[in-house]
């Protein structure tokens, strides 16, 4: 627990002395606004991207953008680790996500707040369960190379065969493909 405050507010004393600091005024180069933020949504270079997902579910995730401010989010995973092999458990999860880009800057570097609504399906060898689900979450692009790191807090209800809570996330990196 105390390291957990420790990175809290090491995390804020950084965020605070970034703010704290005057911006300097220089010509935008590629991928950055005319303000100096560095926005990797506002550039033409990719708009497809797959990657992993490590959390719950930890498994792989493919992202495509529509526009600037919205997004497509796939992600599947997978247990086959059974006591006696016979047990397996398959999850997929498809969300339309809406992205703030500009809301969070830091660095120059926008970090990009995203909110969504998605589908899930559960197969296992207990049933199917079909549900819900409510993303949020926050997103980096790289500039200079084709990488995109994603936190992501996922919290569903299953509907059918019975309501059931679900609770995931995680943190993924995908490739962007140029």
């Amino acid at each position: 627990m105390k390291r957990y405050l420790l990175l809290v507010v090491l995390l804020l004393a950084v965020e605070f002395s970034v703010l704290a600091q005057p911006a300097a005024v220089k010509k935008p180069k590629s991928g950055e606004s005319a303000t100096g933020i560095t926005t990797p949504f506002e550039a033409p270079a990719s708009k497809f991207g797959v990657g992993i997902f490590l959390g719950q579910p930890i498994g792989i995730t493919l992202g495509i953008d529509l526009s600037q401010t919205a997004l497509l989010d796939f992600k599947a995973a997978w247990d086959f680790t059974g006591a006696d092999n016979s047990q397996f458990a398959m999850l997929f999860q498809g969300s339309y996500l809406f992205a703030i880009p500009g809301v969070l800057v830091l660095l120059r570097n926008d970090i990009v707040p995203y909110f969504g609504l998605g589908a899930e399906l559960a197969l296992s060898s207990a049933g199917v369960k079909i549900g819900g689900r409510l993303p949020l979450g926050l997103d980096y692009r790289f500039v200079k190379i084709p990488l995109e790191l994603f936190l992501e807090l996922g919290i569903g209800m299953y509907l059918f065969p019975k309501t059931d809570f679900s609770l995931g996330g995680g943190l993924g990196i995908r490739y962007r493909f140029w």
